[in-house]
């Protein structure tokens, strides 16, 4: 189950959050928990293992005291944001915009709301 499904703040274009400086869906604040609960507890009463992933998915007391394991992967910020840049096919000009959001919004919240 995916974390970015659940984003409940307006999408901002990224050139547009990289000029101003702000973003409204990066932190666990923009993220509606009670959804995202209720997917994962109704997928579980079916009897169905959940891996529920995301950046922000250990911020969530009540999620993280419902779940059996608890399986952290962690990479270098190089590679995270290799992986992001490369869910789709983007032009060379797209890549870096990426790649500059990542850094200053992405990265950021992991660390904030992670370690």
């Amino acid at each position: 189950i995916c974390q970015d499904l659940f984003f409940s703040g307006s999408f901002v274009p990224y050139a547009e959050a990289l000029r101003s400086g702000k973003t409204d869906i990066e932190g666990p604040e923009h993220i509606n928990w009670d959804a995202l609960r209720e997917v994962v507890r109704t997928s579980r009463g079916k009897g169905r293992d959940c891996l529920v992933e995301g950046h922000s998915v250990l911020a969530d007391a009540t999620l993280v005291g419902e779940a059996s394991v608890i399986f952290f992967l962690d990479a270098p910020p190089s590679v995270c944001a290799a992986r992001r840049i490369a869910r789709r096919q983007r032009n060379d000009a797209e890549n870096a915009e990426i790649k500059a959001y990542y850094e200053r919004f992405v990265w950021p919240a992991h660390l904030q709301y992670v370690r």
